[in-house]
């Protein structure tokens, strides 16, 4: 009866596969009501789809399309090379420990 109460709002389908992965996650025989509604959660969060510009951002250190184009097009600008190489050169010193090659 607890457990009907507990579940109502999700498939009996979704309740048995998270039954199935509590009791792998946890080795006791009758996995808890918190352990069952954690795995509904794991295995909702496996479901959901990315949208388009959610996959760009992950792919794109967070950036949505339009920050990555601006920043594409600063990096080739003249300023943006400018910058990038004074980066490379700070970023080499530091590496070699002060020492030019």
């Amino acid at each position: 009866m607890a457990w009907s109460i507990e579940f109502a709002g999700e498939s009996k389908e979704i309740v048995a596969e998270a039954f199935k992965l509590a009791r792998i996650e946890s080795p006791k025989w009758m996995p808890s009501v918190p352990e069952i509604q954690s795995a509904i959660d794991t295995i909702k969060t496996a479901l959901r789809v990315k949208s388009d510009e959610q996959e760009f951002k992950d792919s794109h250190c967070g950036k949505s399309q339009s920050e990555w184009d601006d920043y594409d097009r600063w990096e080739k600008s003249e300023q943006g090379k400018e910058k990038l190489n004074a980066f490379k050169t700070r970023l080499k010193a530091i590496v070699t420990g002060g020492r030019h090659e």
